[in-house]
């Protein structure tokens, strides 16, 4: 049986800002089976995979903004568990499908969790970090997997403070049926994965229904909740329903009237719907508070762009655009 996706809820408290990594925990827990996995993911959404059948479920945060991905997984086991013993169960396995190409292996113990850490190296020279911990108590085994390519010293930080948030709790009552419980996280990271398959309208109904949660009761910080935001415009605009995504963006600009990206995708919609004048006034409140996008997020040339095809050839547009970028 494949593994369902299980829809949980996660804590964002409003009170902190988009740096700090406290108060997005997740909790692992399998159904009918006493016992939780905290863990604080930081800034990134997160759901999770659970086969009950086999007493597993599985964390997956795969959005943080420094690129680390984390996984966290509790089972329960027929030994007596301990982070040694779960490190014994489950290590070999993963050895045997390594196949040997794991570098710079270190093992090591801190405060009873057991810990492996190792660099793969892909076919093009990618080198990621790898690093597993383990906890045990009663008859439950967790596992951490925390990981990033192209990984540097000052990552290793990060990958510690994950660590420090986990917390393997035995004693608590864990859920006692599966449950399908919508919430902003989990919907956010399922528009993300599939939205990475250009699907884009499957992706926008999950970002559509994390945004009307939202706008009921506000559990992402203001950076996560405009960047909901985007996404949902540009899948909008994507997929062809440009008046979607002009309503969207007008709510966005609403919320932060100095948020580039708004701009620019705004430009982009009046574009493909032809009207030149709002396309250009839109792009130079784009080029005007720039500043404020994250590198990389703003296009450098919208000449170039597939968005402003009706207007490439066009001296008004091109014109503007030159201007705009001498400024």
């Amino acid at each position: 049986m494949k593994a369902l996706k299980l829809l949980v809820s996660c804590l964002l408290p409003l009170a902190l800002s988009a740096q700090q990594p406290s108060g997005n925990v997740g909790r692992v827990e399998i159904p009918d089976v006493k016992g939780v996995l905290e863990i604080n993911v930081g800034q990134s959404p997160w759901y999770l995979d659970f086969l009950p059948e086999d007493k597993w479920t599985m964390l997956h945060a795969r959005l943080r903004p420094d690129h680390v991905v984390v996984t966290a997984l509790l089972r329960q086991v027929t030994l007596a568990a301990t982070g040694e013993s779960c490190k014994n169960e489950f290590l070999p396995k993963i050895k045997d499908s390594l196949a040997g190409k794991a570098q710079d292996t270190k093992e090591s113990t801190q405060n009873g969790v057991f810990r492996v850490e190792y660099t793969l190296t892909d076919d093009l020279g990618a080198q990621t970090r790898h690093l597993l911990a383990y906890w045990g108590a009663r008859d439950l085994c967790a596992e951490v997997h925390v990981l990033k390519t192209g990984f540097a010293a000052a990552d290793q930080a990060a990958f510690e403070q994950i660590l420090s948030t986990v917390r393997l709790l035995p004693d608590e009552s864990g859920l006692q049926t599966p449950q399908s419980q919508e919430n902003s996280s989990n919907l956010l990271a399922q528009g993300t994965e599939v939205q990475a398959k250009a699907d884009y309208g499957s992706a926008a109904r999950y970002y559509q229904k994390a945004l009307d949660l939202e706008k009921r009761t506000r559990s992402f910080d203001q950076e996560m909740f405009l960047d909901l935001i985007s996404r949902l415009a540009l899948c909008y605009r994507l997929n062809g329903n440009l008046v979607k995504a002009r309503q969207t963006l007008e709510f966005g600009l609403s919320q932060d009237s100095e948020y580039p990206l708004f701009h620019y995708d705004m430009a982009c919609v009046y574009a493909r719907m032809g009207k030149m004048d709002e396309s250009l006034g839109h792009l130079r409140e784009a080029y005007k508070y720039k500043a404020k996008a994250s590198p990389g997020h703003l296009p450098p040339d919208p000449t170039e762009d597939s968005c402003f095809q009706k207007f490439a050839k066009d001296p008004q547009f091109t014109d503007a655009v030159q201007k705009m970028q001498q400024q």
